[in-house]
């Protein structure tokens, strides 16, 4: 039996969260010991059973706690007899190839993010130019910055495009009816994702200011540091009646099976888990033109609905028009589905049986 280790910074609730929770299952159903090491905070939102979870953070600040990191994830390594490790996001990418050095297990850095809008501190970002080279496979979950990562490391050939995954508590309750909303209100948009700037939520408020059709709401679901300012512009625009900030819940097909429109407005997305949910479940999406990935599967103005980022007034428009035109609405949501249903199938991660060099192992 292979030994695999996924280090990440912690379990909490994300979309590189809830893919490592998939891909464990799988992996574990391929008869293969997993192990998660968390290198930064212990949060288990997202819960696994089938890994045994160790906690490697400490207590120091800077280099010193990066150094001890480091020893403790290569000592760890040693004990756990592991043969092939996958670490997630920049930061602890490059400290696992440090703590992997000289050691026989063969490591992949898997990227989820935007490489280019993505802001990192310099030093990660120097470092993750210089030791991705070291690194035995890349993977990237977009097109976008497959393409990226070619031009960067020209003469690295182990570099991998991988699909997200429909999970599946989505897939298992495509019919569940249960209705969170709080208002009467006939029409209900969605936006859901951390409140950070990332995901950009001002101009999600500020457009839904300026939608025509008044018998809307709008619910953002998530947590997060815009938390106070959010519902400050809430306020000033005078839409505490109609604009509701929700804490994050677990169970994001209850409000996707009652919403009427979903809406995307980050600055940046790697591959957006979120949307490629809402098109599983029929929901439509109006996405901002700076999400490259969004397109790569769905096709604009017949899969999705394109605004041009910053454009609140054409995002206004777009709403107004999804609501107006419950045909069009409909069409859409169609072909959306159609065009990710291929997300909801095990065989999305048989790619990493050839990543990980596992063809003479599993069945």
């Amino acid at each position: 039996m292979k030994n695999i280790a996924i280090i990440i910074s912690s379990m909490g609730g994300g979309g590189t969260q809830q893919y490592i929770l998939s891909l464990v299952n799988y992996l574990v159903n391929k008869k293969i010991k997993v192990f998660i090491y968390l290198t930064d905070y212990i949060d288990n939102t997202v819960v696994v059973k089938n890994a045994q979870i160790i906690n490697l953070t400490n207590n120091k600040k800077g280099f010193k706690r990066n150094l001890q990191l480091i020893l403790s994830i290569r000592n760890q390594l040693k004990l756990d007899n592991i043969d092939k490790v996958i670490s997630f996001l920049p930061k602890v990418n490059c400290v696992s190839i440090i703590a992997n050095f000289g050691l026989l297990s063969k490591l992949t850095v898997c990227e989820r993010n935007d490489l280019i809008k993505q802001k990192i501190p310099f030093i990660w970002s120097f470092l993750r130019y210089l030791l991705y080279y070291f690194a035995e496979n890349i993977t990237v979950n977009s097109l976008f910055g497959l393409s990226l990562l070619k031009k960067i490391y020209p003469f690295k050939k182990n570099i991998f495009f991988t699909y997200n995954y429909i999970r599946g508590d989505i897939q298992k309750n495509l019919k569940i009816n249960n209705n969170n909303f709080q208002d009467d209100f006939k029409y209900k948009i969605i936006g859901i994702g951390r409140l950070d700037p990332q995901k950009n939520f001002q101009e999600l408020i500020y457009a839904f200011s300026k939608v025509k059709e008044k018998n809307s709401s709008l619910y953002i679901l998530g947590n997060g540091p815009e938390k106070v300012f959010l519902e400050q512009l809430i306020k000033k625009l005078d839409l505490t009646e109609r604009v509701f900030l929700i804490s994050f819940r677990k169970n994001l097909y209850d409000w996707f099976n009652k919403a009427d429109i979903h809406v995307m407005t980050s600055l940046f997305e790697g591959s957006p888990n979120v949307l490629w949910e809402a098109s599983f479940l029929s929901i439509p999406s109006i996405v901002s033109s700076n999400v490259k990935s969004a397109f790569e599967l769905l096709k604009p103005n017949e899969e999705v609905l394109k605004y041009r980022a910053g454009d609140i007034d054409e995002l206004a428009f777009k709403i107004d028009y999804l609501l107006k035109n419950k045909s069009f609405l409909k069409k859409v949501s169609l072909k959306a589905k159609k065009s990710v249903d291929f997300l909801s199938v095990d065989s999305i991660f048989d790619i990493w049986i050839k990543i990980l060099n596992l063809e003479k192992t599993v069945s």
